[in-house]
């Protein structure tokens, strides 16, 4: 892992530590790994996505969420910090960028493509289908 990526993953914890401070995890963990969510121009990105779980069911209303796109595979973020925000009633959606790992294209260095809005990403997430197929899993 990249060294500034460990960095913050560690201030982020490190943050969530000191904000839940004693807090109990209160749900359980939903996932889909490896969907094929698609890019604007069609390219299917490798995305995984973490859910608040209750009793095997994905947890009614609405989550932030902690997302990430990256080059250096999606697979490669410790499951403990997945598991310590979840749990704690947080999304997280991990994707790999373009051409690298489980996702579709040609990686180019340091493209724009690579740094999309978070609305973008979120409007591609929607337009998937995707949080309704974990809703009906």
């Amino acid at each position: 892992m990249q060294p500034t990526k460990v960095g913050l993953w560690l201030a982020a914890a490190l943050h969530a530590g000191l904000l839940l401070h004693g807090q109990t995890p209160a749900y359980d963990i939903a996932s889909l790994q490896n969907v094929p969510v698609s890019a604007r121009d069609g390219v299917k990105l490798g995305t995984d996505v973490y859910l608040p779980a209750r009793n095997g069911a994905i947890a009614p209303g609405r989550f932030p969420a902690i997302v990430e796109r990256t080059p250096y595979n999606k697979s490669s973020v410790p499951p403990a910090l997945i598991h310590y925000y979840v749990t704690r009633g947080y999304a997280v959606v991990l994707q790999d960028v373009r051409g690298r790992f489980a996702s579709e294209g040609q990686w180019r260095r340091s493209t724009r493509n690579e740094r999309p809005s978070p609305t973008g990403l979120r409007s591609e997430v929607l337009r998937s289908n995707l949080w309704q197929r974990l809703l009906h899993r």
